[in-house]
Protein backbone atom coordinates (compact mmCIF):
# COMPACT_ATOMS: atom_id res chain seq x y z
CA UNK A 1 0.00 0.00 0.00
CA UNK A 2 1.49 2.81 -1.15
CA UNK A 3 0.28 6.60 0.10
CA UNK A 4 0.90 9.41 -2.17
CA UNK A 5 1.51 12.76 -0.09
CA UNK A 6 1.55 15.28 -3.00
CA UNK A 7 0.61 19.24 -2.81
CA UNK A 8 -2.38 20.08 -4.24
CA UNK A 9 -2.34 22.17 -7.58
CA UNK A 10 -3.07 25.88 -6.82
CA UNK A 11 -5.96 27.03 -7.44
CA UNK A 12 -6.29 28.64 -10.85
CA UNK A 13 -9.25 31.16 -10.12
CA UNK A 14 -7.98 32.40 -6.99
CA UNK A 15 -4.56 33.12 -9.03
CA UNK A 16 -5.91 34.95 -11.95
CA UNK A 17 -7.87 36.53 -9.39
CA UNK A 18 -5.47 38.60 -7.84
CA UNK A 19 -3.17 38.86 -10.73
CA UNK A 20 -6.20 40.91 -12.20
CA UNK A 21 -6.62 42.86 -8.94
CA UNK A 22 -2.74 43.49 -8.72
CA UNK A 23 -2.91 44.66 -12.52
CA UNK A 24 -5.62 47.37 -12.10
CA UNK A 25 -4.08 48.51 -8.65
CA UNK A 26 -0.73 49.25 -10.84
CA UNK A 27 -2.75 50.98 -13.76
CA UNK A 28 -4.67 53.14 -11.43
CA UNK A 29 -1.52 54.56 -9.32
CA UNK A 30 0.07 54.71 -12.78
CA UNK A 31 -2.54 56.72 -14.00
CA UNK A 32 -3.05 58.75 -11.03
CA UNK A 33 0.46 59.58 -10.49
CA UNK A 34 1.66 60.43 -14.21
CA UNK A 35 0.84 63.53 -15.50
CA UNK A 36 -1.51 63.38 -18.38
CA UNK A 37 -3.47 66.50 -18.32
CA UNK A 38 -2.68 69.81 -20.86
CA UNK A 39 -3.92 72.22 -17.93
CA UNK A 40 -1.34 72.79 -15.34
CA UNK A 41 -3.11 75.94 -13.70
CA UNK A 42 -6.31 75.79 -11.99
CA UNK A 43 -9.62 75.82 -14.32
CA UNK A 44 -12.95 77.57 -14.16
CA UNK A 45 -14.79 74.79 -12.64
CA UNK A 46 -11.82 75.24 -9.73
CA UNK A 47 -12.27 79.19 -9.32
CA UNK A 48 -16.16 78.51 -8.74
CA UNK A 49 -16.07 75.79 -6.19
CA UNK A 50 -13.42 77.81 -4.56
CA UNK A 51 -15.64 81.25 -4.54
CA UNK A 52 -18.35 79.36 -3.17
CA UNK A 53 -16.39 77.79 -0.74
CA UNK A 54 -14.59 81.28 0.50
CA UNK A 55 -18.32 82.24 0.77
CA UNK A 56 -19.91 79.60 2.83
CA UNK A 57 -16.66 79.93 4.96
CA UNK A 58 -17.96 83.89 6.06
CA UNK A 59 -21.50 82.71 6.14
CA UNK A 60 -21.63 80.02 7.58
CA UNK A 61 -24.08 76.81 7.18
CA UNK A 62 -26.99 78.28 8.19
CA UNK A 63 -27.23 81.42 6.57
CA UNK A 64 -26.99 79.05 2.63
CA UNK A 65 -30.59 80.90 1.72
CA UNK A 66 -28.31 84.01 2.40
CA UNK A 67 -25.66 82.94 -0.09
CA UNK A 68 -28.41 81.60 -2.86
CA UNK A 69 -29.52 84.79 -2.83
CA UNK A 70 -26.25 86.64 -3.48
CA UNK A 71 -25.55 84.31 -6.02
CA UNK A 72 -29.06 84.88 -8.01
CA UNK A 73 -28.49 88.51 -7.12
CA UNK A 74 -25.01 88.66 -8.80
CA UNK A 75 -26.74 86.66 -11.70
CA UNK A 76 -29.29 89.04 -12.43
CA UNK A 77 -26.46 91.63 -13.38
CA UNK A 78 -26.31 92.08 -17.35
CA UNK A 79 -22.33 92.47 -17.57
CA UNK A 80 -22.50 89.06 -15.29
CA UNK A 81 -21.04 85.86 -16.70
CA UNK A 82 -22.73 82.29 -16.10
CA UNK A 83 -22.41 80.60 -13.58
CA UNK A 84 -22.54 76.47 -13.12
Amino acid sequence: MTTSTSTPAPDRTALAYWITALLVVVVGIALRVLPSATVKGVGFDELLYRGYVQKMEVLGLFNYSRATDLYLEDQRKPTAKAEL
